[in-house]
């Protein structure tokens, strides 16, 4: 391949890469808190943060998340809440501003805060 045609292709795989244009958003690990002790989870190690994305009302999780239950909470106080059991989850299109997130699974709660605007 000559240089131009590595150019083209470079900057074609650039461009079919735009569109997509998918936000990043992370979750925080919160342990949990039970009669104001914190539960012995076993490791010092704190959890990594995990990563969301979030396109035209469409959340994509990782798959540790499934099995959890994820409960969003928009601006004017609506609630959304279902059983994950897919990698992609629909948002209600009503669902606008700063929306907080939570991923929860027994004492397991992975939070954050997704802008829907």
């Amino acid at each position: 391949m000559n240089k131009i045609n590595r150019l083209l292709l470079g900057g074609v795989l650039l461009f079919c890469t735009l569109p997509i244009m998918s936000k990043a958003y992370y979750l925080c690990y919160c342990a949990g808190v039970e009669n104001g002790q914190k539960e012995n989870l076993g490791s010092r190690i704190p959890k990594r943060s995990l990563y969301v994305d979030y396109t035209n009302y469409v959340l994509t999780i990782p798959d540790q998340l499934l099995g959890y239950t994820l409960t969003v909470t928009d601006e004017k106080g609506d609630v959304f809440s279902c059983f994950v059991t897919s990698n992609v989850i629909s948002l209600p299109s009503n669902f606008v501003g700063d929306l907080e997130i939570l991923f929860t699974s027994g004492n397991h709660t992975f939070k954050g805060i997704i802008d829907a605007k």
